[in-house]
């Protein structure tokens, strides 16, 4: 846990005690990104962990855990409701009509023995209570199914942002050898130039080449900056 935690850590915080700007990436900088994107890339507990945080400090996969839960409640309610198609009756005094010497009519009315209760299912409401239960149960399926689809982009896009870093960093170091290499170069026009062995013209070239050199090592390094950042964003820790 702790060695997950320690690559989270170089993950999210900027290079400290660096007197350079912070997209001018020194040699010993580089490396220990690369470092840390190898074992990002290659120990699958790091990257389960990694889109766990992410997954966490999703608002959308959050979201979908709160429909989740309020379909479960529904649902349980839903399978509650059957009470409410219950029917009862409650007989308590009988009556009793039989005819007299007369030819008419008679009847007298008492108390039963005991209490007679009637309970009966309203059938039209069942019908619909289990109607409610199959729509509850169909939107939670969807809700899930919606959280693993997201979850299944949400690590393919970590994956490709640290793929795009690893690319963005290796072209920084091949800038960064270029830049060294056109300093070199210059350095060694310079000594001509005062030599008197080449023309002021020759010696422009050579400068020229080091500002078109450090401009490329330059934007390497902010579009790596940024491909970091992304990252940091898409895990939620910024």
């Amino acid at each position: 846990m702790k060695y997950i935690i320690y690559l989270l850590f170089l993950t999210v915080l900027p290079f400290g005690g660096v007197a350079q700007q912070d997209y001018m990436f020194s040699q010993k900088q580089i490396e220990q990104e690369l470092l840390m994107i190898s074992r990002v890339l290659h120990n699958e507990s790091i990257l389960d962990s990694l889109i766990e945080t992410a997954v966490s400090n999703s608002n959308l996969l959050n979201a979908f855990d709160e429909d989740i839960r309020y379909f479960n409640e529904e649902i349980k309610q839903n399978k509650r409701s059957w009470i409410s198609s219950l029917r009862m009756g409650v007989n308590v005094f009988s009556a009793n009509t039989t005819t007299d010497n007369n030819n008419e009519s008679v009847t007298t009315y008492g108390v039963l023995p005991s209490v007679g209760i009637n309970l009966s299912l309203d059938p039209g409401k069942l019908i619909n209570q289990r109607s409610a239960v199959k729509q509850s149960i169909s939107r939670k399926d969807y809700s899930e199914y919606l959280k693993e689809d997201r979850k299944m982009i949400l690590k393919k896009d970590i994956l490709n942002l640290y793929y795009d870093y690893l690319g963005a960093l290796e072209t920084v170091n091949t800038r960064q050898l270029a830049y060294n290499a056109r300093i070199q170069q210059e350095e060694y026009t310079n000594g001509l130039f005062s030599s008197g062995e080449i023309g002021y013209s020759e010696l422009l070239i050579a400068e020229n080449q080091v500002y078109l050199a450090k401009e490329a090592w330059i934007n390497a390094g902010i579009d790596a900056m940024k491909k970091r950042s992304e990252i940091t964003v898409l895990l939620g820790l910024k």
